[in-house]
Order: C-alpha cells, then sequence, then structure tokens
C-alpha cells in the first residue's frame, strides 16, 4: 500500500488461508471500500474481495448462474454493478488454443446475483488483452485481439437500452493493437502503448467525448505530444489521479 500523503510503502500481510491464489490476467476493480478480484484462471469464477477498512480477504457468496473462468478480460462498475466483458480461456500448455468470449456479464453488488446480458445491436466479435472504461452509463470498448486478428475500432454497449453501437470517429486513428491501457478522465477516453504483433506502442491518444454527437456519435480522436516514455516492460498500468495519468 502506498499511502499518497507521506509517500510510503507498507507492506500487507494476510493470513495465508485467505490470501486467492497466484493469478495473471485477472482484474481487480473498486467498490465502496471493497477490491474484488475475478479471474485470472478458467477453473475459478470466484469473486475474491478485499475489505480496505480491516484488510480481510474473503469470497463474496454469489447467486446466479456463474460467468466461464476466464483471464485477459475487462471489469467495470457502473453504480451497484460489476460488469465484465469478453476475455479468453484456454492455454498452449493444455493444447488448447484460446477461446475469446464476446459476452456481458453483471454481478450485482446488492443482492451479489449474477446474470448475462442479451445485449443488441453491432455487437463485437469475442476479444481479449482490450480495455473497457465506463463513460456516464456506456461501456466503451477499445482494441484486444480475436484469434489472429487485432482491432483498433471503438464499440459502446449502452446499460440503459442494452444497445450496442459502434460510433464514427474522426482524427488520426490509433493503430490496432492490445495489452494497451485506457483511462477515462472527465470527457476524454486515453489510451496509452500497447502492442502490435512484434511491434511495442509508446504513443497516447486521446478520444474526446464532449465532442461527440449524441445522434452521430462521432468521437474526435487526438495524439498526444509530450516527453519519451516507453512501454517497452508490457505488460503495465495506467491510472487517473487528479490532473494526471
Amino acid at each position: 500500500e502506498l499511502n499518497l500523503v507521506t509517500q510510503e510503502w507498507k507492506r500487507l500481510l494476510f493470513p495465508e488461508d485467505t490470501v486467492p491464489h497466484r493469478r495473471g490476467g485477472h482484474t481487480a476493480s473498486l467498490y465502496k471500500h471493497f477490491m474484488l478480484v475475478f479471474g485470472g484462471s478458467h477453473k475459478d469464477s470466484s469473486i475474491s474481495q478485499l475489505d480496505l477498512d480491516s484488510y480481510r480477504w474473503s469470497i463474496m457468496e454469489c447467486r446466479g448462474s456463474k460467468p466461464q473462468g476466464r483471464f485477459y478480460h475487462s471489469a467495470v462498475v457502473h453504480r451497484d454493478s460489476l460488469y465484465l466483458f469478453g476475455g479468453c480461456w484456454g492455454s498452449k500448455w493444455e493444447k488448447r488454443s484460446p477461446t475469446n468470449f464476446d459476452d456481458i456479464v453483471e454481478l450485482n453488488l446488492k443482492t451479489r446475483s449474477w446474470s448475462h446480458i442479451e445485449g443488441h445491436g453491432m455487437r463485437p466479435e469475442g476479444v481479449s488483452r482490450h480495455t473497457t472504461v465506463m463513460y456516464e452509463y456506456k461501456i466503451v470498448l477499445f482494441g484486444g485481439k480475436s484469434e489472429n486478428k487485432l482491432h483498433n475500432t471503438i464499440y459502446i454497449f449502452d446499460l440503459e437500452t442494452k444497445r450496442w453501437m459502434q460510433p464514427k470517429t474522426e482524427g488520426p486513428l490509433p493503430s490496432k493493437r492490445y495489452r494497451h491501457t485506457s483511462v477515462i478522465h472527465e470527457d476524454h477516453m486515453f489510451v496509452f502503448g500497447g502492442k502490435e504483433n512484434n511491434l511495442y506502442f509508446n504513443d497516447t491518444y486521446t478520444l474526446d467525448f464532449q465532442a461527440t454527437s449524441l445522434k452521430m456519435l462521432v468521437g474526435i480522436w487526438m495524439v498526444n505530444n509530450g516527453v519519451d516514455y516507453s512501454s517497452q516492460g508490457l505488460p503495465h498500468t495506467m491510472v487517473s489521479w487528479l490532473d494526471s495519468l
């Protein structure tokens, strides 16, 4: 834990039998004073939660039809629900090609019940190593990998109408990529880094939602120029804090 006031790190120790097993390609989401961890293994579809007040791990007891275990998916929190999209399962160690998911799964955090959302409209194909962010009541999907295909398109899922849309965009389009990061800051989505085959990116793109027409659904892409930085050490993370990334 890093104390942002004192700038000091503190190592947190937990009873060994309560800590989730080691994993990769999972998601960790904040809801109130809990950190919710899902995925990282196709054999585990439970939610591990860390109480940030008491620093205690526990397994959330949930009802309903659990989603398939997966990794390299995405997760966002909106109001009192956790939404999962995409991801994959299978590996070369099991002599199984990864299968990419195209589903949206909702966990109602008040009732602790799972449900699968049947979306309508221009549904994206199954992807992994993509990003999703929340803007108002919409889930914004960018990039990712499906089988041997890479993506650089934007898809929007409206949580009120349960409909997928593929908005038009203007400006310089980011290269197709996966394993990038995306964050929302005010009315902008920032996309950094990522990978396209053997090419590693260290660029930053901004999608301006304030310039978006609600009828035409047009977003404006911009390239950010600044100091040189490197994303060669993939994978990486990015967060928004005040007016900085």
